[in-house]
């Protein structure tokens, strides 16, 4: 019987080491990975904040001119609901 617990901790001793080099070799290929990712994502990296910058620019100037009349508007009746209830009060 002492053999067998013995053979039995023997192969779970292997097999906690192909695990954990399952893991690292994952691992390690992963961090490789990550470094060559970084390398090339290093060269598109300026193109594409200039267009995030562009994509922004025409937002805000787009959502300007959608906003701007409604704006006005509100301010228009605004000022005239208070030159009213002004002119209310002097009389």
């Amino acid at each position: 019987m002492a053999f067998w617990r013995d053979l039995s901790l023997v192969l779970l001793a292997f097999e906690a080491f192909g695990v954990f080099l399952a893991i690292g070799v994952a691992c390690y290929f992963t961090l490789k990975g990550f470094n060559w990712l970084d390398v090339r994502a290093r060269i598109f990296i300026p193109q594409v904040r200039r267009s995030f910058k562009e994509v922004e620019s025409t937002v805000g100037k787009a959502s300007k001119m959608v906003a701007l009349p409604f704006i006005e508007t509100t301010a228009f009746f605004g000022g005239l609901v208070a030159a009213v209830s002004a002119l209310r009060r002097r009389s």
